[in-house]
């Protein structure tokens, strides 16, 4: 008996190290994106949009049904994107922060190119409501907004929620 047990762990052992040896996991991070009508993707197929090699359109939602996509598939105004990419690796981390300006912040109604942020730290998104808007100095921030910086170092700052990458 005791030869056919470890016949048969020996013979477990071996496919569970050749399944190891062929598949490799990777962590992928997604997120969702809303293409609007003036967007460069509406109309586009999607082997048609040049997307890096490790970015892959996961998903589809259009309307009430979920799109698996295809490279024929055309990507219409309204369609939800389920984006993948692979997580960073080997590299330095990405310090992303996300800042909610509530009534008593102090960047309320101040242009982007006033403020005194870090040269190590950049605006690099504004989300007003619905709106993706693009941090140009000149742009004025409200209350309400949300604001994604990068920083090459680690910050505090008020109202902010860290996101690692």
């Amino acid at each position: 008996p005791t030869g056919i047990i470890s016949a048969g762990f020996v013979e477990q052992y071996t496919r569970l190290k050749r399944i190891g040896d062929i598949g490799q996991e990777e962590d992928i991070h997604f997120i969702k994106v809303v293409v609007k009508k003036d967007d460069p993707w509406t109309g586009q197929r999607i082997m048609d949009l040049g997307l890096p090699q490790n970015v892959i359109i996961a998903m589809i939602r259009r309307g009430g049904e979920t799109l698996i996509p295809r490279g024929d598939v055309v990507i219409n105004s309204e369609d939800v994107l389920i984006i993948g990419a692979e997580a960073i690796q080997n590299d330095e981390p990405v310090n992303l922060k996300e800042i909610i300006l509530r009534k008593e912040h102090p960047w309320n109604g101040t242009a982007i190119k006033d403020l005194d942020i870090s040269r190590q730290t950049f605006i690099i998104m504004v989300r007003r409501g619905n709106a993706t808007l693009i941090p140009t100095g000149s742009l004025i921030l409200l209350e309400g907004d949300v604001i994604i910086l990068y920083s090459k170092r680690q910050i505090h700052l008020p109202d902010e929620t860290e996101l690692t990458v």
